[in-house]
């Protein structure tokens, strides 16, 4: 699962980035998200012509829930989650 504060309410971002998606299910299972809330979401399948196909909120995901191995790697390597690693060197 991946954890993202939303900057913005669901209604209000104009780019369909995955945690706002996950969050517009939400809404549309009768939640309340509002701007500044965490949510969790795992990468569904991230080249979806349709948008709500590329991310799920973990509260509508189950073991059988498809996920995006590649996109999930590279937001880890964008994000620099391993950079610690690098300066340890095997001999």
């Amino acid at each position: 699962m991946i954890e993202k504060r939303l900057s913005k309410s669901p209604a209000e971002y104009a780019n369909l980035v995955p945690q706002a998606i996950a969050a517009q299910h939400l809404v549309g299972e009768g939640g309340q998200i509002h701007a500044g809330q965490n949510i969790s979401y795992v990468i569904t399948h991230s080249d979806s012509k349709i948008a709500a196909n590329r991310a799920l909120p973990a509260e509508l995901t189950d073991e059988a829930t498809p996920y995006d191995p590649e996109a999930h790697i590279d937001l880890i390597l964008r994000t620099n989650l391993l950079l610690p690693f690098e300066s340890i060197h095997v001999n």
